[in-house]
């Protein structure tokens, strides 16, 4: 018989099914008989399973009952409860709705995940918010700045830095605003402008009203912040071609430009389409060091053909290195010769720049497809395949639920794709995938919503979707689509920001 210390004896409380006890507090978590619940606490996450006759209460109020010192829950054995790592399995893996953060019309993670800048709006009362996560895994205000009563504050788009020290915030008059964590709070630590930037190919927005230069654009930054991308927000249908700007993006002080990538510049069929399909998560990165820029292209000469371009900064000079088109990672022969005539690629990038995923599916008609994922990982300045499989050859299905990636997380481990079914406008499906070791939908891997009350912003979303180690996954959403407010004489929806947690599904 093993002999604990008495605070060890009372850490754990088995109860007979006829007693009623709240599942969970701020003390205490239930684990019911027979299942497995996990305990994310105090910066220390298990997977418990109770494999007794009734159900347990799990003590965590403080670090000390939870994890810390002989005394604690962790640190003895318990009979009829098996404890083991967090981690699930990718096929393992679902998804449960854990938080709503009302009238927020924009948001991001930080590329850990422990951190969420997010515009609100209310009243008009905007605020830029940035919310921290808590030990019981949900996103609490660390620091609100007081912004632009401008619709979304007056904001085009705003990212994180690699390490997720700073957020820079673009705004529609070419200004910019640096926050940056000092160790214990937000604060703002410096401004200026970007005016080499490119007005919008749209017409002037609503949402920047009264403003005679705007943006509309997405930008990304590396790991220090440092050096930044933006992609101006083209007119895809019109066909205008758009361009990368490479910057240097220093937190105060005016930016500078480095580079433009023109994609036309690699062939007459070659363009940045840059409407509201194509700036997406995945657009765009920079490796760490912010001298590697990869950026995505679409092939007029066949239809969905996508790739990306890799340029590289050698002696103060930017040069071209490597074109990745999608399908050509397929094993297209024997395709055709199947009746699998029709090609389509894409490709997302990861946010740290090291990863790029694609995906290829070849289509005979509206019912059969097969759809081959490739990973390619950066070395040096070029991409290395590192795996490459085919994950459907199906018939009978359709091709409106083809596989494919819309964005990655920012380690490209993870990836989503926002999926519709028929018929149009009805269902929308946002689609999980584990990118690791090879491609795994997760079980069941899919969040739905009714598209006849709420629809989704994906496109505003445009980077780092997921916390990097894929636990948390956001959506930006019409919080009703009968649901409508009035500012300055314009009509928006209400949005709100939802949030997903990972759970293990056994």
């Amino acid at each position: 018989m093993k002999v604990t210390t008495i605070i060890a004896a009372i850490t754990l409380i088995v109860m007979s099914t006829s007693q009623t006890f709240a599942q969970s507090n701020d003390s205490m978590v239930m684990v019911e008989r027979q299942k497995t619940q996990k305990i994310d606490r105090h910066g220390v996450c298990r997977m418990v399973e109770n494999i007794g006759p009734g159900d347990a209460m799990i003590p965590v109020r403080t670090s000390s009952e939870w994890a810390v010192g002989q005394g604690s829950f962790l640190k003895n054995q318990h009979d009829d409860l098996v404890v083991t790592a967090c981690a699930c399995a990718p096929e393992a893996r679902t998804y449960v709705q854990s938080q709503i953060l009302d009238d927020h019309s924009f948001f991001k993670f930080s590329p850990a995940g422990n951190s969420l800048a997010a515009i609100y709006e209310s009243n008009g009362n905007n605020q830029l918010r940035f919310y921290k996560l808590n030990s019981a895994g949900i996103f609490v205000v660390e620091d609100a700045f007081s912004i632009s009563l401008l619709p979304r504050g007056g904001v085009t788009n705003f990212v994180f830095s690699g390490d997720g020290s700073q957020l820079k915030v673009l705004k529609y008059n070419k200004e910019y605003d640096t926050y940056q964590h000092d160790g214990s709070e937000w604060r703002k630590a410096g401004s200026g402008k970007a005016l080499f930037l490119p007005n919008s190919a749209y017409g002037k927005p609503s949402y920047a009203a009264g403003s005679q230069h705007y943006l509309m654009g997405s930008f990304v930054l590396n790991h220090d912040g440092s050096k930044g991308i933006y992609a101006q927000h083209a007119d895809g249908g019109q066909g205008l071609k758009g361009k990368y700007y490479i910057m240097n993006t220093p937190s105060n002080g005016d930016w500078s430009l480095d580079h433009i990538i023109d994609p036309a510049d690699l062939g007459a069929n070659i363009e940045l389409l840059v409407g509201l399909y194509d700036v997406r998560p995945g657009g765009m990165a920079l490796n760490k060091t912010g001298d590697v820029a990869t950026v995505r292209l679409f092939h007029r000469s066949g239809m969905g053909r996508r790739g990306v371009a890799v340029y590289k900064k050698t002696s103060e000079t930017w040069s071209h290195t490597q074109t990745l088109w999608a399908d050509v990672a397929a094993p297209n022969p024997g395709y055709n010769a199947s009746g699998h005539n029709y090609i389509a690629g894409d490709v997302a990038i990861s946010g740290d720049g090291e990863t790029i995923i694609s995906v290829t599916n070849a289509f005979s008609g509206w019912s059969n497809y097969r759809t081959h994922f490739a990973k390619h990982t950066l070395s040096g300045d070029k991409y290395i395949m590192q795996y490459n499989e085919n994950i459907g050859d199906t018939a009978g299905g359709s091709i409106m639920d083809h596989p494919h990636i819309t964005g990655l997380d920012y380690g490209g481990d993870f990836g989503y794709a926002n999926l519709h079914s028929m018929p149009w406008g009805q269902t929308h499906e946002i689609g999980i995938w584990s990118l690791k070791d090879r491609p795994k939908m997760m079980d069941p891997g899919t969040i739905t919503f009714d598209a006849n009350t709420r629809s989704t912003f994906l496109y505003q979303q445009d980077f780092n979707p997921f916390m990097q180690s894929g636990e948390i996954f956001g959506l930006l959403v019409n919080a009703s689509k009968t649901s409508m407010r009035e500012v300055n004489g314009y009509t928006f929806a209400e949005p709100e920001v939802v949030l997903y947690r990972a759970a293990c599904s056994q």
